[in-house]
């Protein structure tokens, strides 16, 4: 049995997304879509519904305190962002707990990744919002394997630096003969997610000068990420940017430098949105 076919072997261990999630997907791609019908269909979820508004009055849409219902979420923010915020709150919730594996400090990188790539897709004319749940997503792999295979993911842990998850995929493909980023993909597949995000998140890890704008804003953002999580902010941060990648992306740096603390300064306030009970 090779390392993948025990990875989603394991029924049992393999997270699973809400009903809502497909529920409004259906609802958002259609034509004429009712605000109060979505609204109605996240409420049946009340965990979901109360970190959707979390995430409504959090910094990443520049608000506090401001949207008290979910009807008035879908107004503001827009159908693509809403169903964003029900995805990036029951995909946080498939994984409420890994022994041995610091969450919080996991979803902390995939959240600078997604506003990082948000910023950077957008920029150069990519939805934005699949630029976030890539980015958000893109580490996945790396829950799944410490839930189906945890020693073998923790021995990884050990091999490469903290929060490096470009690194982390050679070490994988060494060990398991797949990465991370295969498992995500996959995972995502089966959740249902469009493909262009699953192929973003299967791909970030070796883009060339021939990729999508998607996957190349996910790996700026994860590369950014890492180096965040060591404590730079913006100005070094863009200093110590891939400038190839940031060409890729035709990203003007004077405008990137302005916008890039917001997009960090946010993160904290979206991790607890989306982490709290």
């Amino acid at each position: 049995m090779t390392y993948m076919d025990r990875v989603f072997g394991q029924a049992a261990k393999l997270p699973h997304l809400p009903d809502v999630v497909m529920e409004l997907e259906r609802l958002t791609r259609a034509d004429g879509v009712d605000d109060r019908l979505l609204a109605r269909t996240v409420a049946k979820e009340p965990g979901v519904a109360a970190k959707v508004l979390r995430l409504a009055n959090s910094s990443l849409y520049f608000r506090r305190g401001t949207v008290s219902s979910l009807e008035e979420a879908v107004r503001i923010v827009g159908i693509s962002d809403f169903r964003t915020m029900v995805l990036a709150s029951c995909a946080v919730a498939a994984f409420p707990k890994i022994s041995k594996f610091d969450l919080k400090r996991h979803w902390t990188h995939a959240i600078t990744t997604g506003n990082i790539a948000r910023l950077s897709a957008g920029h150069a004319g990519t939805e934005h919002e699949d630029a976030f749940t890539a980015g958000l997503l893109h580490t996945v792999g790396v829950l799944l394997l410490h839930v189906t295979v945890p020693e073998e993911a923790q021995a990884i842990d050990q091999q490469v630096p903290a929060q490096d998850f470009i690194g982390r995929v050679s070490a994988e493909r060494e060990a398991f003969g797949f990465d991370h980023a295969e498992v995500g993909a996959e995972l995502l597949r089966r959740w249902k997610i469009p493909e262009v995000i699953c192929n973003a998140v299967r791909t970030f890890a070796d883009t060339d000068q021939r990729s999508p704008i998607l996957p190349t804003a996910v790996r700026l953002g994860s590369s950014l990420a890492t180096l965040s999580a060591q404590g730079l902010i913006a100005g070094p941060l863009l200093e110590a940017a891939d400038s190839e990648l940031l060409e890729r992306l035709r990203i003007d740096l004077p405008w990137f430098g302005r916008k890039l603390q917001t997009a960090l300064d946010s993160v904290d306030d979206v991790v607890s949105a989306l982490t709290s009970s």
